[in-house]
């Protein structure tokens, strides 16, 4: 489980705290001052940019590619042609199984003949039952072949004219596999569309953190690709189904502004607001004694630069920063990377290092 803390308003006053001992033995501490900035708890997590709407072109029938008027990057209207593959052979089969419906239909008839005379002759007395069974079973396997090859027709004559293939969305062409003049097979992926309007962020919510999301929850995403931009982004659905390793559940964010250059695939840093403190009081993590729960402990550089050991209460906590609710003022100081063993009353020198001119 990870916790953000956003940042709105000036840079982070902070230093990385050290102990040292000058030469009579004083302590030397780095200080930090607080802050008042807008503190944010958000659940983390990573995603990828996903495009909802593609569509995967893959001609019903094979031969020939005729016509291939798309390149990959160029951007294709709903209801443009993709492909145009020759139907000729496909035409030449069609005429094929018809010649081989006619010809079962006669066998089909032969056969009715056959199992008519049989039985007539049985009711003379001049056949023998084994013959009518005979031709009885001649007729029923000329029927089912008959059935066979019109359904086959029918499938043949659906097929015919599919070879023209027009694009069912609009939006970008990803890829184009195949070339004018090659002959393919059929179903073959020959160009795949894509619909930058339908990006979404998937993301992978620890199991721990699940609960606390809801669709409609405001997040703030960034991108490996554009690591210095924000974006606005709202919780749409979740997927109530647990990666069996990762235990992690996806959910869709949509995003709210404009994003430039946008690709499917992008790797996207996610945190899902939770609660907001405005002018929240802050300062580093570095400053508390145990980073955990709500009650937490610090110490205070005085005017006469001695340590204070101070109780306070901890609200929105985050990574690099942390919200103080009561038990510092605004004017105090506090002492970077405490020791247990420090104690109040000790005298300490404060390192030289200037914070945006505060000691």
């Amino acid at each position: 489980m990870k916790w953000f803390l956003g940042l709105i308003g000036a840079v982070a006053a902070a230093a990385l705290g050290l102990w040292a001992y000058g030469a009579f033995g004083t302590k030397k501490v780095v200080i930090a001052a607080p802050e008042r900035r807008e503190a944010v708890r958000a659940v983390y997590a990573t995603g990828t940019v996903k495009a909802e709407q593609i569509a995967h072109i893959r001609p019903e029938v094979g031969g020939q590619v005729m016509q291939l008027p798309v390149k990959e990057g160029e951007e294709i209207r709903e209801g443009m042609l993709v492909i145009q593959i020759a139907e000729k052979e496909q035409n030449a089969a069609v005429a094929e199984q018809a010649s081989r419906v006619r010809e079962a239909s006669m066998s089909v008839e032969d056969a009715q003949q056959n199992y008519d005379r049989e039985t007539q002759l049985l009711a003379q007395g001049a056949a023998t039952q084994q013959a009518v069974d005979n031709a009885k079973a001649t007729l029923d396997r000329a029927s089912a072949f008959l059935a066979t090859v019109r359904a086959t027709l029918a499938t043949r004559r659906t097929l015919s004219g599919r070879g023209k293939v027009v694009s069912p969305i609009s939006g970008v062409v990803t890829k184009v596999a195949v070339h004018a003049g090659d002959i393919i097979p059929p179903n073959m992926e020959a160009v795949t569309i894509l619909d930058p309007t339908s990006f979404k962020v998937y993301a992978g919510i620890d199991e721990l953190d699940i609960t606390r999301i809801r669709p409609g929850q405001e997040a703030v995403i960034a991108f490996d690709a554009m690591p210095r931009m924000r974006f606005k982004a709202r919780v749409e659905r979740i997927v109530p189904q647990a990666d069996d390793v990762t235990k992690t559940l996806p959910v869709i964010l949509n995003l709210m502004d404009m994003v430039p250059n946008l690709s499917d695939g992008l790797t996207a840093t996610v945190n899902i607001v939770q609660e907001r403190t405005p002018n929240a009081l802050t300062i580093p993590v570095a400053a508390l004694l145990n980073h955990k729960g709500t009650n937490d402990t610090l110490f205070v550089v005085t005017d006469n630069n001695t340590l204070q050991r101070r109780a306070v209460k901890v609200g929105v906590r985050g990574e690099d920063y942390v919200e103080i609710v009561d038990g510092l003022r605004d004017e105090e100081r506090v002492a970077l990377n405490p020791d247990p063993s420090w104690s109040s009353g000790a005298t300490v020198e404060i390192d030289r290092v200037r914070m945006h001119g505060k000691r």
